[in-house]
């Protein structure tokens, strides 16, 4: 059996012995198993093996194996690839072939682009490039090997984001890149006021964001600084009461008011008693 610091692919590939299996995804489609024939017809040919192609659960993680599939739904691809479905960053026409220790992964954006990469495993030792790197990208809408392209594929740490390049696989890591949302246009959809750029502290207990606002990640911004969104600042509306309707109180004039007191009824006593006074008064005269 191979040992695990086998670094590159061709020497992964050389080294592939009976111990082997050819492992389907649980979710494999015809392309995947047109795949998976180039590669067998490919081990065949120049390693003299017959590998035997089982379904993903059906061996043991501890055997070593060369895995055949979509990026997403197997935990293991999920894991090694560091992507799920909802964030896998590559395009149509491109595949993955990768080392992960004695295993290989083939992987691709569709069955074809994974079919495209079993064509080029099936004549590894035609390509030079394999024998450097351990993770390779294969582009190209062709099912002609000679019109694929390989390139070294990158890891999420060696994309520089804010070089104005969308590269392969950055897509979902670097918005301003490729021509995704910014930190801007993220936090105004969101509803937020103002955006912010923010360094990243060297203490992960330091907060990255100021208070009240949201961090969004790394990806909307450029120079390993994260996407920070501020609310918009509004006072609370407190309710304005409507002022109170004093009565409106009419001033009287003194003899109002004191006709209509109760001094109006003293006042008709004395009336008549003064009636009652120059009545006798007169009466007495006339004697």
């Amino acid at each position: 059996m191979p040992l695990a610091s086998a670094a590159t692919i061709t020497s992964v590939m050389e080294d592939i012995d009976e111990y082997y299996y050819l492992v389907m995804g649980d979710n494999a489609v015809g392309g995947d198993v047109s795949a998976a024939t180039e590669i067998v017809l490919g081990l065949f040919k120049h390693n003299d093996l017959d590998v035997e192609t089982i379904l993903e659960g059906e061996v043991s993680v501890n055997l070593p194996r060369i895995l055949v599939g979509p990026p997403c739904g197997s935990e293991y691809m999920e894991e090694v690839l560091g992507y799920n479905c909802d964030s896998w960053p590559y395009e149509e026409g491109q595949a993955l072939i990768k080392v992960d220790g004695n295993n290989i992964i083939v992987t691709g954006t569709t069955q074809n682009d994974r079919r495209r990469a079993g064509l080029i495993l099936r004549e590894y030792p035609n390509y030079p490039i394999l024998n450097n790197y351990s993770f390779i990208l294969v582009s190209g809408n062709s099912l002609e090997p000679a019109n694929l392209d390989l390139e070294k594929a990158k890891t999420e740490n060696e994309f520089v984001c804010g070089d104005g390049i969308c590269e392969p696989g950055e897509a979902f890591l670097c918005f301003p890149d490729c021509n995704k949302k910014t930190c801007f246009t993220i936090c105004q959809d969101e509803g937020f006021e103002e955006a912010f750029c923010r360094d990243v502290p060297s203490n992960p207990e330091v907060n990255i964001c100021q208070d009240g606002e949201k961090n969004k990640g790394l990806q909307y911004c450029t120079s390993e600084k994260s996407c920070c969104c501020k609310p918009q600042n509004t006072e609370e509306n407190i309710p304005v009461q409507a002022p109170i309707q004093q009565p409106v109180i009419q001033e009287e004039s003194f003899l109002t008011s004191f006709l209509n007191g109760d001094s109006a009824g003293l006042i008709v006593t004395i009336s008549l008693v003064i009636l009652g006074f120059i009545l006798l008064l007169a009466f007495i005269l006339t004697r």
